[in-house]
Protein backbone atom coordinates (compact mmCIF):
# COMPACT_ATOMS: atom_id res chain seq x y z
CA UNK A 1 0.00 0.00 0.00
CA UNK A 2 2.77 2.43 0.97
CA UNK A 3 4.70 1.71 -2.25
CA UNK A 4 1.60 2.51 -4.31
CA UNK A 5 1.07 5.93 -2.68
CA UNK A 6 4.75 6.76 -3.17
CA UNK A 7 4.48 5.78 -6.84
CA UNK A 8 1.40 7.98 -7.21
CA UNK A 9 3.29 10.91 -5.66
CA UNK A 10 6.26 10.42 -8.00
CA UNK A 11 3.89 10.13 -10.98
CA UNK A 12 2.24 13.43 -10.00
CA UNK A 13 5.63 15.17 -9.77
CA UNK A 14 6.64 13.89 -13.22
CA UNK A 15 3.36 15.21 -14.65
CA UNK A 16 4.01 18.65 -13.14
CA UNK A 17 7.56 18.64 -14.53
CA UNK A 18 6.30 17.75 -18.04
CA UNK A 19 3.81 20.65 -17.87
CA UNK A 20 6.64 22.96 -16.74
CA UNK A 21 8.97 21.84 -19.53
CA UNK A 22 6.13 22.18 -22.09
CA UNK A 23 5.30 25.71 -20.87
CA UNK A 24 8.99 26.73 -20.86
CA UNK A 25 9.47 25.42 -24.42
CA UNK A 26 6.43 27.39 -25.65
CA UNK A 27 7.76 30.48 -23.86
CA UNK A 28 11.13 30.10 -25.62
CA UNK A 29 9.45 29.65 -29.03
CA UNK A 30 7.38 32.81 -28.43
CA UNK A 31 10.55 34.73 -27.49
CA UNK A 32 12.33 33.53 -30.66
CA UNK A 33 9.34 34.41 -32.86
CA UNK A 34 8.97 37.84 -31.23
CA UNK A 35 12.69 38.64 -31.63
CA UNK A 36 12.48 37.43 -35.25
CA UNK A 37 9.57 39.77 -36.02
CA UNK A 38 10.95 42.73 -34.05
CA UNK A 39 14.53 42.22 -35.27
Amino acid sequence: MKMLTMFKKIEGNIEKNIVGIYFFTILQIIMIVMSFFLG
